[in-house]
This record gives structure tokens, sequence and C-alpha cells, in this order.
């Protein structure tokens, strides 16, 4: 929700202060780490629960929206109203006048119409701290007014984005603590090490049972193909081509005549 300020037709609606937002963002960097050990980024020691970042996620957009809000052509008319309060401008001419406004309008680019507003009010009713009374600010005096307005806002803005980025703080590891965790890092890299080392043996292995079972597919298939069953050896099939080869290689032997025994 904001605060209504309404000016001839023109109602602006800026930001108002949250009280809930900002207990939350006091808790949570009353809690907050930011040294080298977090590489000098925000880290918290309690993040932000799910409710907690909603509510901040929702005035995040609400700041967001209302610090781009930048309308030149009600700037230039609350600039012009508050340049009629000012004796010395009221007899120049209208194309003076115009020239000025614009130059004024240049010179606020990027800066929220709101902010502007509030501003020229606080010109107008004499309230502007720095302001002269009986000459129009220069163009820098209104721009550096209007900024400190809107600085609040896009203060809190810049607090929230870096709560919500903020990581969980981890405390630093101590020599105490090095000493006592070291050890226990070395067994399990040694148990990690064993067990790949399993697993590499058992993936071997299955991998030689798996070419076993293909050669066997291969032997049995032949078998087949010729209509002759399988022969083995044991639990282990024999290659009929090894069969074929270990007969022929008799075969030979046998066909092969005697020797004539040598006489003195």
């Amino acid at each position: 929700m904001g605060t209504e300020i309404v000016k001839g037709v023109r109602t602006y609606l800026v930001p108002a202060s949250s009280h809930e937002v900002r207990g939350i963002i006091s808790r949570l960097l009353s809690g907050s780490v930011c040294d080298a050990s977090t590489r000098y980024r925000i880290a918290l020691i309690n993040l932000p629960t799910k409710d907690e970042r909603g509510v901040l996620a929702a005035r995040q957009r609400e700041l967001l929206t209302a610090l781009k809000e930048h309308d030149r052509k009600e700037i230039a008319r609350v600039i012009a109203e508050m340049l009629e309060s000012y004796a010395v401008v009221r007899g120049r001419t209208r194309e003076e006048l115009r020239a000025i406004t614009s130059k004024y309008v240049q010179e606020l680019h990027g800066v929220p119409t709101w902010a502007v507003a509030i501003g020229c009010d606080r010109i107008r009713v004499g309230s502007a701290k720095d302001i002269s009374h009986s000459l129009e600010p220069t163009t820098i005096q209104v721009r550096v007014l209007a900024l400190g307005i809107a600085e609040p806002f896009a203060a809190e803005l810049a607090s929230i984005s870096k709560v919500i980025a903020a990581e969980k703080w981890l405390e630093p590891v101590n020599e105490e603590m090095r000493a006592r965790v070291l050890p226990k890092l070395r067994h399990l890299a040694e148990q990690m090490k064993m067990d790949r080392q399993l697993e590499r043996d058992k993936l071997k292995a299955n991998n030689a049972a798996a070419a076993l079972r293909k050669a066997a597919e291969i032997v049995e298939r032949d078998y087949r193909q010729y209509g002759e069953e399988p022969k083995r050896a044991g639990e282990l099939l024999v290659s009929r081509w090894l069969i074929k080869a270990v007969e022929e290689q008799e075969k030979a032997r046998q066909a092969i005549p005697p020797s004539e025994p040598m006489t003195l």
C-alpha cells in the first residue's frame, strides 16, 4: 500500500513504509556475515522463511515499480506549477517558461514522478531545506531534493535484494575441526576408492560373462546349422570347428605309414 498525494487531477501513489519488511530485514541482517570467508558478500546465519521471502518479494516488486515511474509530461506540469510560486518567474514569456521547464525535465531524467512532485510541493510551501524563497531553484537543486526523497526507498530495495540473494553462512573450518574431520575424509576417500575398484572388477566380470554367453550362442548356432548335437567338455561347449580340426589331424596322423626300423 502507498500514500496518496493529490495534486489537481493527478494522484500519486508513493510507497509507504513497511514495518513488517523493516522488521524482517533488521532481524536477518543482524545475523549476517560479510568478510573474507564469504568473499565479502552478505551471508545470513538464518535464511528468510518461505513466508518472509514472499513478503520481501512482493515489497521488492512494489519498490521497483515505484522507482521506475517517470512521467515527463506530469513532471513538466508540477515544475511549471512550482515556478509560478516565484515572483521573478512570473514576468517571463510563455516561450521562456517552456524552455526553462524543458531544462528541468531533461535534468530530472530517471527520477520518479512522485519524488519530483513531493519536492516541488515542499519548495512551494517553503519547507525545502537550503532552497531560496525568492529565487527559483536550479535544476540540480530540484534533482538532489527529489533523489533524497526517493533514496530511503532505493536503499530499502537494495537491502531486500541483498537478503533475497544471500546465501547461508557456513562457519569456517578451524584447526581443531580440521584435525577431527581429515582422518574421516581420508577413510571415506579410501572406501570410495575400494568401491570404485570393486565396481570396475564387477564390470569386467560382467563383460567376460557376457562374452562367454555370446561365444556359447555362436557355437550352439553353428551346431544347429549342421543339425548336430552340441558337444561339451564338462560344463563348457566345445567348438564344432575345433572338433573337426582335431579329427582331421588324427586322420592325417593315421594315414602316415610306419617307418622301417633302421639296421646296422
